[in-house]
């Protein structure tokens, strides 16, 4: 009960650290049900080690956790403050070992304008104030869990080096799935995941085809402007986000949903009310039709082409299908 009090008022001062005055509600639903679970996972598993490092006759538990961001970073600060001794080394592949993940599609849509505000917390920050030896640019390749040891790339030097620890976390998060289709690697398809994907996208946005070059430097003397059309593949909680930010930036969004509504884990009574809130607002919502293939127009646009025959020209596609498994 506790935390189902607190999470609206973690979700508030979220938005107010981000310096959003007025949090759009995708927001709130993401914090509502990503962040208390990441905890949940992080205080659970840095309880179990704690408790077994007490029990390892005085020693020093020497821990590894790869990857960082929302599980990671959290098992690791939790750990550190029920084990003031232990060992912890938090290795991550991407640039940033901690940022606030939940509002990459808000950076996408300018909703959150500086890519600074999305970063909670460096390297440095956790070896200053934790202890922990946080390393970016680091990647696990390779595990012997029977001699208890970790072999860690360097992604700028190439070196590898060994670590041997007493426990090993596994928190390296999970792509999301990019189906075999024809023209699935077409330029202007993209997925978010991590801060570098985010501003692939806004680069995108921005330059990506003689459509968009351009389009953040429009004045008042254009009368006319070129329409811009979107369609994101998946109707999630992360779909509805970068849908309600690619409105945002005047995009004439339409999503694709295999299923019979939005938002799986709703009640259709409730997703109904959803799809109408969209309409609404002027997004497209396609149910019971998916992408079956992409294909490239002669003048440079993105053609999706959909199970039921339907033809959506589009400058942009975002693909927000459910994450496959834990990433390699």
């Amino acid at each position: 009960m506790a935390l189902g009090i607190c999470t609206p008022i973690i979700a508030a001062v979220f938005a107010a650290f981000l310096g959003i005055t007025n949090p759009p509600p995708g927001l709130f639903v993401m914090i509502v049900l990503v962040v208390p679970l990441a905890l949940i996972v992080a205080m659970v598993a840095a309880r179990v080690f704690a408790q077994q490092a007490q029990m390892n006759l005085g020693g020093i538990m020497k821990v590894i956790i790869i990857g960082g961001v929302a599980g990671g970073a959290s098992c690791a600060a939790r750990l550190r403050r029920l084990d003031e001794k232990a060992e912890i080394i938090m290795v991550e592949r991407g640039p940033y070992v901690s940022y606030a993940n939940c509002g990459l599609p808000y950076h996408v849509g300018g909703i959150i304008p500086e890519e600074s505000e999305l970063l909670v917390a460096t390297a440095e920050t956790f070896r200053s104030q934790f202890a922990i030896d946080a390393r970016t640019r680091c990647e696990a390749v390779a595990v012997d869990p029977d001699c208890k040891t970790l072999d860690l790339k360097n992604l700028e030097t190439g070196e590898v080096v060994a670590e041997q620890y007493d426990k090993l976390v596994l928190s390296p998060g999970a792509p999301p799935i990019r189906p075999p289709l024809p023209g699935i690697d077409l330029p202007g398809i993209f997925s978010v995941r991590t801060v570098p994907d985010a501003r692939e996208i806004r680069q995108w946005l921005k330059k990506g085809t003689p459509f968009l070059a351009g389009m953040d430097r429009y004045s008042g003397i254009q009368a006319v402007r070129p329409k811009t059309r979107a369609v994101v593949v998946g109707g999630g909680f992360i779909g509805l986000e970068t849908a309600e930010n690619l409105a945002h930036r005047g995009f004439d969004v339409t999503v694709l949903e295999m299923g019979n509504q939005i938002l799986g884990p709703l009640d259709r009574e409730m997703a109904r009310v959803v799809e109408g809130y969209l309409e609404r607002h002027g997004i497209n919502v396609v149910l019971e039709d998916g992408a079956a293939e992409f294909r490239q127009s002669p003048t440079g646009l993105l053609e999706v082409y959909t199970k039921s025959g339907a033809i959506y020209p589009v400058s942009y596609t975002h693909l927000t299908l459910p994450t496959n498994r834990v990433a390699g």
